[in-house]
């Protein structure tokens, strides 16, 4: 258990915040709107998101100094409980005034694993989400009816909800993604978020297929082990039907550094996936 997530630091000091901007390419500068969409934007096309880690049994858990390694180090990717934290930090080093918040994905009703940043500036505040999949390229403005047009694709952001439990829903193309509701967030919470997602608790979301994801010149590219998905700026959605082996050099292709050994493992895992699959479906 990462214990320094579950007391009252979010332990800043273990994130390489230097490496950080020199990975994604961004130098220092005051803190703008300007230079907040331009981390945002470097982050979501350098840093993959993924759950190849769960997957290999090597999930190292959400702790900062697990997240430098994975995202900075190793150059593994991760997900929302890393991007963002990761983001976090890296915002409030360069002057930003930062709030962590906790979500619901798929459903309202759902457990909160994910999360997602508000960002304040002069002007306001701003929603940032670099660790949701095919979500955003740059932040939002935080308010209702929200929106933001990635190459015909349309994310909204609505004010939902009352008193305590008001919280932002983000649509794409009309379709629910995540609600971030406004509760005070511990890391703590971002610990039990991130025990329920990895499967630590009981089996995820993350223990059944490969994601992998990343926005690249290409357009957003969706990896899962058995399709690959690419969302090109104002072009139709192209859908390719891959294999297992596929599947593991398309991760890697999205910049997910695995060793020969890493890349069998990660191979045999997911043919064993593709077999429980299609034994569920026959015995259903």
């Amino acid at each position: 258990m990462p214990a320094d997530l579950t007391g009252s630091s979010w332990r800043t000091e273990d994130f390489d915040i230097p490496a950080y901007l020199q990975r994604i390419g961004i130098e220092p500068g005051p803190a703008s709107l300007e230079l907040l969409e331009a981390v945002h934007q470097a982050h979501v096309r350098t840093l993959p998101f993924t759950n190849v880690d769960i997957l290999l049994g090597t999930y190292p858990g959400a702790a900062p100094a697990a997240v430098q390694r994975q995202l900075i180090e190793r150059r593994r990717g991760g997900y929302c409980f890393a991007h963002g934290q990761l983001m976090a930090a890296a915002l409030e080093h360069l002057g930003f005034e930062v709030t962590r918040h906790l979500g619901r994905v798929g459903s309202p009703d759902r457990a909160r694993t994910h999360t997602s940043l508000e960002v304040r500036l002069d002007d306001g505040a701003w929603f940032a989400d670099p660790g949701f999949g095919f979500s955003i390229r740059g932040p939002m403005p935080l308010r209702d009816g929200a929106e933001r047009d990635e190459g015909g694709r349309l994310f909204e952001l609505s004010l939902v909800g009352e008193g305590p439990s008001t919280g932002w829903a983000l649509h794409r193309d009309g379709e629910f993604q995540h609600v971030s509701d406004r509760l005070p967030v511990r890391p703590v919470d971002m610990h039990t978020g991130d025990q329920i997602t990895s499967g630590g608790l009981a089996p995820g979301p993350f223990t059944v297929m490969l994601m992998a994801n990343r926005w690249t010149d290409e357009g957003h590219v969706s990896i899962t082990d058995t399709t690959r998905v690419v969302r090109a700026d104002g072009k139709p959605t192209q859908h390719q039907e891959i294999t297992a082996r596929e599947a593991v050099d398309a991760a890697i292709e999205l910049g997910i550094e695995l060793d020969s050994s890493e890349r069998e493992t990660l191979h045999d895992v997911l043919v064993g996936l593709r077999r429980r699959r299609e034994a569920a479906e026959l015995s259903g």
